[in-house]
């Protein structure tokens, strides 16, 4: 799947977004508002105004006493504030990740909030088309299953690329992989499911050969996310996949029982 010519989508820098969901009374999410946090109050207050005065000139928000917020910009507000399912994508090139691409989905509708300089571009999707265009993104192909068993290395080999790449080639990780791995060329997805009776997550991560290897989630940043604290005495277990393989269990992970 690629993302079609024809969608629409909204730009939004980060202070749009606060401006439009302070409107509607909605909890802005922390990656959102953060950036408008921290600017020291006067400028703070200048690009708050200066973000007030875009909005209506865009109609994104329209005049009047109180100003009123068209109903597809609500609904795209509402998704990304108030999701029953958040997934966020993140990928790294040389050790470095870069800024997740996120997506909101509750019933029927999805939203893909994809970084920008300053702002967030917002594109709405039905939610059955969720798992093929987070595939698309993540640069998920139908590779063939690597000829290799699960290694099972030290932790604390990993840590460093030369001392990475010996300990995978011993056991019996694939050149290719090994490299990606001590390179740090990685991809992470997390999955948040909010219900009834409270909140259920997933997380998958992965580097890619000329298959797939899924590694353990301590290697990247949804190990912050949640304050985990690795041990570097501790052995983790690399398992190969193909494209197959890979997309069904991301297809899992979105599938808990409600």
């Amino acid at each position: 799947m690629s993302g079609s010519a024809t969608e629409q989508s909204l730009a939004l820098s980060h202070a749009d977004f606060v401006q439009v969901a302070d409107l509607l009374g909605e909890p802005v999410p922390r990656y959102l508002r953060a950036p408008v946090e921290v600017y020291p109050r006067r400028r703070r207050a200048e690009v708050l105004a200066a973000s007030r005065q875009s909005l209506v000139d865009r109609a994104v928000v329209l005049p009047g006493d109180p100003p009123r917020v068209p109903l597809s910009v609500v609904r795209l507000a509402q998704l990304v504030c108030r999701p029953a399912l958040t997934v966020d994508l993140h990928r790294a090139a040389a050790g470095r990740w870069a800024a997740p691409i996120r997506y909101a989905a509750a019933g029927d509708a999805a939203v893909e909030v994809l970084p920008e300089s300053g702002g967030v571009r917002l594109t709405p999707f039905h939610s059955d088309a969720l798992l093929p265009r987070l595939g698309w993104r993540a640069g998920i192909e139908k590779l063939p299953k690597p000829a290799a068993e699960p290694a099972i290395v030290p932790l604390s080999v990993l840590r460093s690329a030369q001392t990475a790449r010996e300990a995978l080639a011993d056991a019996g990780v694939p050149d290719d992989a090994g490299a990606a791995l001590a390179a740090g060329d990685l991809t992470a997805v997390s999955v948040l499911v909010r219900t009834g009776s409270g909140r259920t997550g997933a997380e998958l991560a992965w580097a890619t050969g000329t298959g797939y290897w899924l590694v353990p989630a301590v290697l990247t940043p949804l190990a912050d996310d949640r304050g985990a604290a690795p041990d570097d005495d501790a052995s983790v277990r690399l398992a190969p996949l193909d494209g197959a393989e890979l997309i069904d269990a991301l297809h899992r992970s979105f599938t808990f029982d409600r």
